[in-house]
């Protein structure tokens, strides 16, 4: 009498193992399916990144167009822009790395008043460096000092100082540090 009924659930696993096999069917159909909506959501947000990028661009340059409205004033900008020497100074990320016009250095300032001064005189270094690169021309002379939100105080003051040293040592009458941050 057992065994009727072990031969009795037989077809029931069989229909169990078939939806079970209908499931994992279904399964994998919506994977893909899903895999093929991302990839095609992916494709459209990176066309539409592209157009904003091109979009942002012509704003800027339509901006740079609108800042100077007459001829007169392009003449005085390319005038002014031709006889200074701008260097821009920022320190980014906790590590307090200095850049120099957009580019990174190998320098990060540290908190170790025994360094304090080698710091300030690798600042210079580039400094001058970054100066003669530029051609040394120009009545004008700015340096810009900036930092984002994650550099330390400390770190400032000490590209604050070797600039505000180096802009001294410079024989210009009309040379400034001017501090954004």
């Amino acid at each position: 009498m057992n065994n009727n009924r072990w031969f009795d659930l037989t077809p029931l696993l069989d229909v169990f193992l078939i939806l079970l096999f209908v499931l994992l069917i279904n399964r994998q159909i919506d994977l893909q399916q899903i895999e093929s909506s991302y990839a095609a959501e992916n494709e459209a947000l990176m066309r539409q990144n592209i157009q904003l990028q091109l979009n942002l661009e012509q704003w800027e340059r339509l901006e740079d167009v609108r800042g100077i409205d007459t001829l007169e004033e392009r003449v005085k900008y390319d005038f002014l822009k031709n006889q200074s020497v701008v260097i821009d100074l920022v320190l980014q990320t906790e590590a307090n790395q200095l850049w120099i016009n957009e580019s990174p250095t190998s320098i990060y300032l540290t908190n170790q008043p025994e360094r304090r001064e080698n710091q300030k005189n690798r600042i210079q270094q580039l400094l001058t460096q970054e100066w003669q690169n530029q051609g040394e021309s120009g009545a004008l002379l700015l340096v810009t000092l900036d930092a984002d939100t994650e550099t330390y105080r400390y770190a400032y003051q000490i590209m604050g100082e070797a600039a505000e040293e180096w802009v001294r040592e410079r024989s210009m009458s009309e040379a400034y540090v001017i501090q954004i941050r």
